[in-house]
């Protein structure tokens, strides 16, 4: 049985971010990590192969790729890369994952496997009014969190893992909820560093940099099938 042994918000500032990072690096010396985020083992600046090779692929599935940008990931994420390199991780593109690995995922692609789905799920609050735009900020709110046990109990089935408590509900401001879906995140790219140890997922890209996704014609089957 897998059970989550840690989630925690995203620290804010460097020194936070970086006392955080070797901590968790130190205590459980994860041999990959799946980053939710543009990342690669040099600055990430602009539109890449990586995100034109995911979008072309994903697209029908509502799941495009936005442009990364100097801003996004910006100084962030190469400080997170720098601190990755530090304790002697690199940016894996490709078979095999040797050594210690650090690789760039997709959550909604991911869903796409996990759910069984053949469109983008909709789990995001700040996209709240779009998904529902006659629904009360209320009745948004109630069906973002539908979405996250959704997507926990996907999860918890697939991984015979241990109950993860959800700690919002129809009464948190919109930051805690923002706060839940965060963790909900960081589980899907668990299950994703997961998956692409059973060579489930493959990588989207070149050298340079790679989103590592589902297999297409997986995700079509399954969309096929009763």
């Amino acid at each position: 049985m897998w059970v989550p042994v840690e989630y925690a918000s995203t620290p804010q500032g460097r020194s936070e971010m970086k006392r955080e990072l070797n901590r968790l690096i130190k205590e459980w010396s994860p041999s990959l990590i799946a980053i939710d985020m543009p990342v690669a083992d040099e600055p990430v600046t602009g539109y890449r192969e990586a995100d034109r090779a995911t979008t072309r692929a994903f697209s029908r599935f509502g799941c495009p790729v936005h442009s990364p940008t100097p801003q996004r990931p910006g100084g962030w994420g190469e400080f997170c890369v720098q601190i990755l390199h530090e304790k002697g991780y690199r940016c894996k593109t490709g078979l095999p994952l040797e050594g210690l690995s650090f690789v760039e995922v997709y959550p909604h692609t991911a869903l796409l496997k996990l759910l069984r789905l053949s469109k983008r799920f909709p789990y995001k609050i700040s996209r709240a009014s779009r998904y529902w735009p006659e629904g009360s900020p209320a009745q948004r709110k109630e069906k973002i969190l539908q979405h996250f046990e959704i997507i926990l109990e996907a999860l918890a089935q697939d991984l015979e893992m241990s109950d993860v408590e959800m700690r919002a509900s129809i009464d948190s401001s919109l930051r805690e909820i923002k706060q839940v879906e965060d963790h909900v995140d960081a589980f899907i790219c668990a299950w994703s560093a997961l998956q692409i140890r059973k060579r489930q997922f493959r990588p989207f890209g070149n050298p340079d940099a790679a989103i590592w996704n589902p297999m297409v014609k997986e995700l079509d089957l399954m969309a096929r099938s009763p």
